[in-house]
């Protein structure tokens, strides 16, 4: 490195390496530490998080939240009739019908193959029946 008389750098050699494919790496390694691959919901760590910083927020605020846990029914029918790949497909188009009905402050994550979890904010215990309700129906009617 040659430094000017002040000593800062002046002029510098070595490599330039270009990393794109490094980055692309990581990001796909953070995405799927944190997001279902089949759903694009969260998965089920990061569900567990945001649950736990739902609460914490919560309990700070004195306001309150809630958590459903949604299940699809006799998914291992499916799977015996029609084969995993439209298990999946159905897994997939009902995590997309469920997340067309959520407020944008809740979230949703795949908690387990059939099951899926859901984190609503500033949520009674009424507003719980009707976002359940809400949910099914959305489910049901598409």
């Amino acid at each position: 490195m040659v430094r000017r008389p002040d000593g800062k750098p002046a002029l510098a050699y070595g490599a330039v390496r270009v990393i794109n494919e490094r980055r692309e790496r990581e990001q796909k390694l953070t995405q799927l530490s944190r997001f279902d691959t089949l759903t694009g919901e969260l998965n089920r760590d990061r569900l567990s998080e945001v649950l736990e910083t739902t609460i914490e927020e919560a309990l700070k605020l004195r306001s309150s939240c809630g958590f459903l846990l949604a299940a699809i029914d006799e998914l291992g029918r499916i799977n015996e009739a029609y084969g995993f790949d439209v298990a999946d497909e159905v897994i997939a188009a009902v995590a997309k019908r469920m997340h067309s009905q959520l407020r944008g402050k809740d979230h949703l994550g795949r908690v387990s193959g059939n099951k899926f979890g859901i984190v609503l904010n500033n949520c009674t215990p009424d507003d719980l029946l009707i976002a359940a309700d809400r949910l099914v129906a959305g489910i049901r009617t598409r």
